[in-house]
């Protein structure tokens, strides 16, 4: 019977040697919590909210918070509200296998249909390959060159955004050549443009909408949001901001017209926005959101538009 107690007894010493190193195991992956929050803290600094003293009291508050944390996961739930805080709502810190960098190989198509001269073109979200942003852009693009179309709704209620490479040049045959829209830092210095050429955007260097029928379509042009319009479908609202030949109606959007930049730490993405929009009118646009020029309900919003669009002369009497 004497064994028994041994075992007993190593039993007893193997509990107490976890018991002990659980306070040990904890520090190393709370210093590891510390590091992965520095390193994310450091991206959320260059948001266009994050020279204020708000930003510096967030900073250390969420400091604090994530140095408790003994998870990834929980350190990075503490750092999400943090780019709220530093960069916005288009701000955030997800886990890659989020797919928020992957590219769907297929996106939804725009609705066209034409009625008595008045061409309507509902623009839904997107997110694909730069492929099917090209047939994204001329699905529009070759309604608008259709013969007797004198006049255009553009639909955005639904749109929550995505890639303005597949949406502007999809409208770049309605609005003049030249710079629409520039994104700008927390200083107001322009670090970007968008520019119109005929029927084609040039972003970063290249050039969208190369396939696209080109020729101008000088037409008035009725766009209509509401409060799920957002992020891209947001700049295609304000590359018709001030020109004579637009207007808007419906509901303010959600107001996400930022510019959000993505870094990559460990197994989570970073998202941060810098940059805010600078509309040729010279106003700024950031996560406010955006009223039309004329405020209508939901059911009355494409009536609205197509009575402004007859005041125009589309359809001829």
């Amino acid at each position: 019977m004497r064994p028994r107690p041994i075992v007993l007894a190593l039993l007893v010493v193997g509990a107490l040697c976890v018991v002990f190193a659980l306070p040990f195991l904890n520090r190393g992956e709370r210093g590891s919590q510390v590091e992965f929050g520095e390193e994310v803290l450091q991206i959320l600094d260059a948001g266009f909210h994050a020279d204020t003293e708000e930003w510096k009291a967030d900073r250390e508050r969420y400091a604090a918070l994530v140095e408790r944390t003994t998870t990834r996961e929980d350190a990075a739930q503490i750092l999400h509200q943090a780019a709220l805080s530093a960069g916005g709502p288009h701000s955030q810190v997800v886990p890659l296998s989020s797919g928020i960098l992957d590219t769907p190989d297929v996106g939804e198509m725009p609705a066209t249909h034409i009625e008595g001269g008045v061409l309507t073109a509902v623009l839904p979200p997107f997110r694909a390959t730069d492929s099917q942003a090209e047939k994204y852009a001329q699905t529009v693009n070759t309604a608008l060159h259709e013969p007797g179309v004198c006049g255009i709704v553009l639909d955005l209620r639904t749109n929550t955004g995505g890639s303005t490479t597949a949406m502007l040049p999809a409208v770049a045959s309605l609005l003049p050549d030249g710079v629409s829209q520039e994104f700008v830092d927390r200083d107001g210095i322009a670090k970007e443009a968008l520019e119109i050429r005929g029927s084609t955007m040039h972003q970063s260097g290249k050039t969208f909408g190369t396939s696209l029928l080109q020729g101008k379509v000088d037409v008035p042009v009725a766009l209509i949001t509401g409060p799920m319009t957002g992020s891209a479908a947001e700049q295609v609202l304000l590359a018709f901001r001030g020109l004579d030949t637009a207007a808007s109606f419906g509901a303010p959007t959600f107001g996400l017209a930022t510019g959000p930049e993505y870094e990559q730490v460990e197994d989570y993405v970073v998202a941060v926005s810098t940059t805010r929009t600078k509309a040729r009118t010279g106003e700024v646009f950031g996560d406010d959101p955006i009223a039309p020029d004329v405020l209508a309900d939901s059911d009355s919003a494409e009536a609205s538009a197509k009575e402004w669009l007859v005041s125009r002369g589309c359809p001829t009497q």
